[in-house]
């Protein structure tokens, strides 16, 4: 501190004293921690330390065993995913504007097969459906059938003049809708929505994205 002289007064040495108070206080405890683990041997801490990893590793596989738990219950790309690969057929009905079945696609999961059904009553007239798209689960491609032909009780679909349009399960039906847009004999074609298909054939490569 300055004086009316312009002198400074000597430096205090309580700093020095604290830090050497801390220094002996640390002392002191490593020492106590010594005079504690010297009576344990170095295959003892070697016990501990397994014992220790042991609890970690058991909990570990707890909290593992609960995530894939939850998982299993209550997410709903595995039930997604569960649910395509083991059950059975998913469909998709082609309709006209009336809401009259033409024809139905189903895709069996188990054995990768397809199949293409009329669906509307049977009967003498004759209807034909062009341009019906599926997708080999064997190649994993997507096909166009030039046709599908059918005898029904009446006329339901005139080519040129009606629309078709798909209902039934999200996946087959989206598919259907995309590939319908597809032009075949074009360059560069519009992908269709293969997604449904990519995920029941490729479950493991597919979900790991969730």
């Amino acid at each position: 501190m300055s004086t009316g002289t312009g002198l400074t007064s000597a430096p205090t040495l309580s700093g020095a004293a604290n830090l050497q108070g801390v220094v002996t206080e640390s002392r002191g405890v490593l020492k106590k921690i010594y005079e504690i683990l010297k009576p344990i041997s170095i295959s003892e801490l070697v016990l501990f330390g397994l014992f220790i990893s042991a609890i970690y590793i058991i909990f570990a596989l707890m909290f593992y065993n609960q995530v894939q738990l939850d998982i299993k219950t209550k997410s709903q790309c595995y039930l997604a995913k569960r649910a395509v690969t083991s059950t059975g057929t998913f469909t998709a009905t082609a309709q006209n504007q009336q809401g009259s079945q033409l024809y139905r696609v189903g895709y069996d999961m188990p054995s990768k097969s397809y199949t293409v059904d009329c669906a509307c009553p049977e009967g003498p007239v004759t209807n034909t459906y062009p341009n019906v798209d599926v997708y080999n689960l064997q190649t994993q491609q997507t096909m166009r059938l030039s046709e599908k032909i059918c005898s029904c009780d009446k006329q339901y679909y005139t080519p040129g003049y009606d629309t078709i349009y798909y209902s039934g399960y999200p996946g087959v039906t989206r598919f259907m809708n995309t590939a319908s847009l597809v032009d075949h004999a074009a360059d560069v074609q519009y992908q269709a929505d293969t997604s449904f298909f990519d995920s029941a054939l490729n479950p493991a490569k597919y979900y790991n994205t969730y």
